[in-house]
């Protein structure tokens, strides 16, 4: 089963169903990568909890707040469209994306290439 929803910031989030619930958190390397106009960036949860999800940029400047809800546990994908809270598209570069839970805060880096 595959449910698709919109949260309140408009990301795409597709919630993957899987059999068996993840052990860990774990914020995998988004996809494709570099990316030009829309990437995915997989989530696993091991539990129901409030989640964030925000891109930075390299200078540390938060870009976007691309989800802030209550995930259920499995995996997850969530995209993004290279643009920042304005809806103005980001320069090309190097970008961080961080998932903070109410316990750990993973960080991993893509690059956008217009």
């Amino acid at each position: 089963l595959t449910v698709y929803y919109l949260d309140e910031e408009q990301s795409v989030v597709e919630n993957i169903t899987i059999a068996s619930v993840p052990k860990t958190i774990e914020l995998l390397q988004n996809y494709p990568n570099p990316f030009n106009s829309t990437t995915a960036i997989p989530i696993e949860i091991n539990g129901t909890q409030q989640t964030n999800l925000f891109i930075y940029n390299i200078k540390g400047q938060r870009v976007r707040k691309i989800f802030d809800g209550i995930l259920q546990a499995g995996s997850h994908k969530i995209s993004w469209d290279g643009r920042d809270e304005m809806g103005n598209a980001v320069p090309s570069g190097i970008y961080f994306y961080s998932l903070t839970t109410k316990k750990e805060r993973l960080v991993n880096r893509m690059i956008l290439v217009r």
